[in-house]
């Protein structure tokens, strides 16, 4: 998961969140398919798809706890046809 956490920020706080939430049920589900959410996450899209998530509106958002901003900053990302493709392979994984 260390991929995909520093292709999200290099910032300190936004890491801080990432290891937060891989502390969570929900983050140890995502960590059990770390190898292949990796693979997806290095692919072209993946890459596309992660930039766009290192915004600096959704860097201020997470530093505020704004959790709307964030959610919208994610939903911006994943609404483009790269983020959707990217999105249907990740819940692929979760669907196994």
């Amino acid at each position: 998961m260390e991929y995909i956490s520093n292709k999200i920020s290099d910032d300190g706080e936004l890491k801080s969140v990432v290891n937060q939430f891989l502390q969570t049920e929900q983050g140890q589900t995502f960590n059990a398919h770390r190898d292949e959410i990796s693979a997806v996450a290095q692919s072209r899209e993946g890459e596309r798809v992660l930039k766009s998530l290192s915004s600096d509106e959704l860097r201020s958002a997470v530093k505020r706890g704004d959790t709307d901003t964030m959610l919208a900053e994610v939903s911006k990302a994943l609404s483009t046809p790269e983020g959707a493709r990217f999105y249907a392979q990740i819940q692929q994984i979760f669907n196994k």
